[in-house]
């Protein structure tokens, strides 16, 4: 999930109006409907997965305009074990760090737990790299030999 430089890191995001950042809702739920019936899944794993989808497409739209400023919509009230499809779902829709970490900052806000979003970099005049992860959630290995640039408080 690490970045090399934010050019980079945030240069992925499509647009919202350009064709990758469309997303075919059949596919989607049929790839999210084979995840309810792995072993442990279930209704809140496949309907957090799915309000993780809609977020993150929402997200791609306004980060690129608004960037720190995009808010994520909330999650539906579900149990937290719905977690798991949350994090199923960024890591098959091939979200950033700086997505992935907004996007878990909401659900995890919305279940009660208040999780920063810091925003390092590494390197030198050669070369920068560029990582966003949650304070006190990603072990603390994810920011290692990042210099905190910024934090993103929990906001509703």
């Amino acid at each position: 999930m690490r970045c090399s430089a934010p050019i980079a890191c945030w240069s992925k995001m499509a647009p919202a109006s350009s064709p990758q950042a469309v997303i075919r809702p059949s596919r989607e739920l049929a790839r999210l409907v084979r995840l309810a019936w792995q072993p442990r899944a279930g209704f809140p794993t496949l309907r957090a997965a799915w309000w993780a989808v809609l977020a993150l497409r929402r997200l791609r739209g306004e980060i690129s305009e608004l960037g720190l400023e995009a808010q994520v919509t909330g999650p539906p009230e579900l149990a937290p074990e719905g977690l798991r499809g949350v994090e199923a779902a960024l890591r098959r829709r091939h979200a950033t760090c700086l997505e992935r970490s907004l996007i878990l900052q909401r659900w995890l806000i919305a279940h009660g737990a208040s999780h920063e979003v810091l925003i390092g970099v590494s390197g030198g005049a050669d070369r920068i790299e560029a990582h966003a992860w949650l304070d006190r959630y990603d072990p603390p290995a994810q920011g290692e030999g990042f210099r905190v640039l910024t934090r993103v408080a929990s906001r509703v």
